[in-house]
């Protein structure tokens, strides 16, 4: 049985957005996008470029990864990864739940 996230992400960005200066959370938090593997236990967020995936790693990973566990009531292992320039990936924000 696949991992439904439920709004998971959605609710780890709208708590970002409340705790972030509007501009930080502009710039950084609100461009991203994540995918929850199929059990749940990782999402992997994807970043425009190398720079930004180590900004944010070293800035906000450990947060991230706190409220998501916070959320969630267990451990998620956070990765952020590289988005492919060919195929874009569309918002977490967008999508219906599975």
């Amino acid at each position: 049985m696949a991992f439904s996230d439920s709004g998971l992400w959605q609710q780890c960005v709208d708590q970002l957005a409340q705790e972030l200066p509007e501009q930080l959370f502009n710039t950084w938090i609100k461009p991203l996008s994540g995918d929850f593997s199929d059990d749940g236990q990782k999402l992997t967020s994807w970043v425009a470029n190398r720079f930004k995936l180590d900004w944010l790693r070293a800035q906000y990973g450990y947060k991230i990864s706190q409220i998501l566990h916070q959320l969630h009531g267990q451990p998620i292992v956070l990765e952020f990864a590289l988005t492919s320039k060919e195929a874009p990936v569309k918002p977490v924000f967008n999508r219906s739940p599975l």
